[in-house]
């Protein structure tokens, strides 16, 4: 009989824990800034917090046994599908940023994070969708990409005048056969040419956030582009070899003068990156329907933590030892969202330390007839 008392005291108490902890589970979830809405399987909201109601205009009343196209707008129901689709495989989106409809018909701008719900079996029987609002967010970076393009387009014109009359008075000089001063304006000059690559790599950011960067897609020998820069590149440093490690003829369709922009990215940057070393691999092979390009380094390498952000933009490097290279962080941006326009992607494999490999695969292009 003592036995039984006991084991029911033990039950009772397990019972409280459990309430105690669902309340403060709710508690969190009414309290957070955050919009976390729950549904099930066939995208009926089950539950709906003060945020929710906050953000969307709908009460928990209202809300609660509607399906979730309530929120979302006509165009983007496809979005609904393919997420249940995810979530019936146990898949989690994380930060996906799209676009949710109030009640009073107005738009906001939302990343959502959607996990999961299962039973005690184990069984997905539901998701549980987290709504932040970053229509702040959005329109800051709006205005900053608006900004960078003002000032860059402002930018231009005094710089390349500047350009023009230091190439003028450095030929004076070099006929008056003053080599100082001629030298000096060189110097000055090489400053200006970073600066104009700046200025341009800035207008391309602006253009590749209005969707208006233009491309002049033709098919072309990707070998030969790739012989073309690396001799280019080769006339402007002495102090690493840029060796052709394998050549094989392949032939792509694309905008050779933006491929052109990405090689003489990865290349200025794998010398920029490994000061201690004297030499730079490139390769250019065919493996399988792919034409790849590949660059290799020995320099300091990249921590795998960094890996994932390195193309992203504006993002630079948090560790110290990084700090010392100058940059914008918008090199690889630009490089990666051309070679995403050419239907490819930029990868990396480094470890820090032992230098970083950076490649980037395009479709082979075998019958050109269509193209031309």
């Amino acid at each position: 009989m003592q036995q039984k008392a006991s084991s029911l005291e033990a039950e009772i108490a397990e019972r409280k824990r459990a309430e105690e902890e669902q309340y403060r589970l709710a508690a969190i979830v009414e309290s957070s800034y955050d919009a976390i809405v729950s549904k099930t399987l066939d995208g009926m909201i089950i539950s709906w917090n003060s945020a929710a109601e906050r953000m969307f205009g709908y009460t928990a009343q209202e809300a609660i046994g509607q399906h979730i196209t309530l929120i979302i707008p006509p165009e983007l129901h496809h979005e609904e599908e393919e997420i249940i689709q995810k979530l019936r495989q146990g898949i989690r989106t994380q930060h996906y940023e799209t676009v949710r409809r109030r009640k009073d018909g107005t738009n906001v701008d939302v990343s959502l994070s959607i996990s999961p719900i299962k039973d005690s079996a184990g069984n997905i029987t539901g998701a549980a969708k987290i709504a932040r609002d970053i229509t702040e967010r959005l329109e800051i970076e709006r205005r900053k990409d608006e900004f960078i393009s003002m000032a860059s387009h402002e930018l231009k014109t005094p710089v390349t005048s500047i350009k023009g009359f230091t190439q003028l008075l450095r030929r004076r000089f070099q006929q008056r056969d003053d080599q100082e001063s001629a030298h000096f304006l060189a110097r000055m000059d090489m400053q200006l040419n970073k600066l104009t690559q700046l200025i341009r790599d800035l207008l391309d950011v602006s253009k590749m956030q209005a969707g208006q960067l233009a491309y002049r897609e033709e098919p072309f020998e990707l070998d030969v582009l790739v012989q073309e820069t690396i001799e280019n590149v080769q006339g402007t440093t002495q102090t690493h070899r840029l060796i052709l490690e394998k050549l094989e003829s392949v032939r792509v369709f694309g905008d050779r003068d933006r491929l052109g922009q990405v090689l003489i990215n990865l290349l200025t940057n794998a010398i920029k990156y490994s000061p201690q070393a004297d030499k730079v691999l490139v390769q250019v092979v065919a493996e399988g329907a792919q034409a790849v390009v590949r660059v290799q380094d020995f320099g300091v390498g990249i921590a795998e933590a960094y890996q994932a952000k390195i193309f992203e933009r504006f993002y630079q490097i948090s560790d110290p030892e990084m700090k010392a290279y100058s940059g914008l962080g918008i090199g690889l941006y630009i490089a990666s969202e051309i070679i995403k326009r050419h239907e490819g992607r930029i990868r990396v494999e480094s470890r820090k330390g032992t230098g970083s490999t950076f490649s980037f695969g395009l479709s082979l292009l075998e019958d050109t007839s269509a193209m031309v």
